[in-house]
């Protein structure tokens, strides 16, 4: 069943209006989320998800810290099977007209 696209509006950030700095997010996820994706084999969970933003002039850090569990059909058998989570990631999300070719750090966002 998908959902009206107006329910993940409670997950958008206005980065554009936001003073350079640190800006702290925190969200949870439930099964109600995953119903708003067609294509998703997820049929219940719940995740926290901790989010720090740090804005540059031209570059958005991104911290992602993601704990909880999802529950997917097993591949074999097709039960339901509670899956546990938990990671940290970091993306690089760069505001630029430079020449991409040339880049050679970490995996960036270019917009």
């Amino acid at each position: 069943m998908k959902k009206d696209k107006n329910y993940l509006k409670a997950f958008d950030i206005q980065f554009g209006g936001l003073k350079v700095g640190v800006h702290e997010y925190e969200f949870s996820v439930d099964k109600s989320f995953f119903e708003g994706f067609e294509s998703v084999d997820i049929e219940d969970g719940e995740l926290r998800l901790s989010f720090i933003l740090e804005k540059q002039e031209n570059l958005l850090t991104l911290h992602f810290n993601v704990s909880g569990f999802v529950v997917q059909p097993c591949g074999r058998c097709t039960e339901p099977m509670r899956i546990p989570m938990e990671f940290k990631e970091r993306m690089l999300v760069k505001f630029t007209t430079e020449d991409l070719d040339n880049w050679e750090q970490t995996p960036v966002w270019w917009l």
